[in-house]
């Protein structure tokens, strides 16, 4: 279905190989996040690495610096970010904000607006699961969520809305 979402917003557009890859990591990324509440550093680090070159690439071919290093500062922003909740919150491990930085050169890319609506999608969506599933057990107290599946659902949906 991503590949699909993806293909339907991209066409025959070249952003679709460096997306597809995501697509294809992003699975089980967020397949183990839910089951494990992990983020394999094996799978994120290589994707981080491979998007940057594929988009470096890309950068070239198109004779577009900027959207490259868009994606470089979204990559430091959102790491950065993420890395500061992570010490002042707790509850945040470093593969959210390893995936969070991987998310950022894939959002970057695509421009602002969409660092900005993924981030603040994926912190809606993981708030109001939080919240039903308080509603729904009457719990005292929270149970932890895994972030990493709320941060590659608002990836894909802001990468497909807004760069199509």
């Amino acid at each position: 279905m991503l590949f699909a979402a993806l293909a339907a917003g991209f066409g025959h557009r070249w952003e679709l190989v460096p997306y597809g890859v995501l697509a294809v990591v992003s699975v089980p990324l967020a397949i183990t996040d839910i089951i494990e509440q992990r983020l394999s550093s094996a799978l994120v680090l290589p994707l981080g690495i491979t998007l940057l070159a594929l988009f470096a690439v890309l950068a070239v071919a198109q004779a577009d610096g900027a959207s490259l290093l868009r994606a470089v500062l979204a990559m430091a922003a959102l790491a950065g970010f993420h890395l500061v909740l992570a010490l002042l919150l707790g509850g945040l491990g470093a593969g959210d904000v390893k995936l969070s930085a991987v998310l950022g050169i894939a959002t970057g890319w695509t421009g602002w607006p969409a660092v900005i609506g993924m981030l603040l999608l994926a912190y809606v969506t993981a708030s109001l699961t939080v919240l039903l599933d308080r509603l729904r057990h009457r719990a005292n107290r929270l149970e932890a969520i895994p972030l990493g599946p709320y941060l590659i659902f608002s990836a894909f949906v802001t990468i497909v809305t807004l760069g199509a």
